[in-house]
């Protein structure tokens, strides 16, 4: 072959090659997809807090609130009140002695005020000498020397009173809540005198 012929045929082939890279360079080039520059996805912005949404309901579309009684909830209501006055008359009239003096009791432990108020307010105490009696204990016991001595007033003069006077002078000086000068001698019966101050009582 001659060379003439031989680098014509070289830059032939290079020259098609060339043109070949042209073309399909350009094809790429002026392709959509080429063409479409990358996106980046963004992302979806955050939902807001529920209580800025929320809605606020219209006053008349609210719903009543539900009622729940004592009974609903297996709690008894209280029953009525005890007439403890009423009571009290209704034993004597029975001459049930026992209940007279449970009524009493009960009545002072509820209110003690009202059963003092009532009591002074009697005709007569004679069905209910063991029930004050009792209290006056019950409230010396509680260390109030002058309000157990206030209601031995109630009873009438003898035996239970006397008994429930030196009672009561000598617990206090069991709990050493008053001395031997503060007891008042002139309520102690005579003959018990020396017991209570020697300090023999309740021995």
């Amino acid at each position: 072959m001659k060379p003439v012929v031989f680098f014509s045929l070289i830059a032939g082939i290079a020259g098609l090659v060339i043109l070949t890279n042209v073309i399909f360079g350009g094809v790429a080039k002026s392709s959509p997809e080429a063409a479409t520059p990358t996106i980046r996805k963004s992302r979806a912005p955050a939902k807001p807090a529920f209580w800025i949404t929320a809605q606020v309901p219209d006053p008349g579309n609210h719903r009543a609130p539900m009622v729940i009684r004592p009974e609903d909830l297996g709690v008894k209501r209280n029953p009525d009140p005890i007439d403890h006055a009423e009571r009290i008359a209704h034993a004597i009239s029975e001459n049930d002695l026992p209940s007279v003096q449970s009524a009493t009791l009960s009545w002072f432990e509820q209110d003690p005020s009202a059963a003092r108020d009532w009591l002074a307010s009697q005709p007569t105490l004679a069905d209910l000498q063991p029930a004050i009696s009792y209290i006056a204990h019950r409230i010396s016991e509680n260390g109030d020397l002058a309000t157990a001595l206030e209601w031995t007033a109630f009873l009438s003069e003898g035996t239970l009173r006397d008994d429930t006077v030196f009672g009561i002078h000598a617990l206090a000086l069991r709990n050493r809540k008053i001395t031997v000068d503060e007891i008042d001698l002139d309520r102690i019966p005579t003959d018990r005198r020396e017991e209570l101050v020697s300090g023999a009582a309740g021995d």
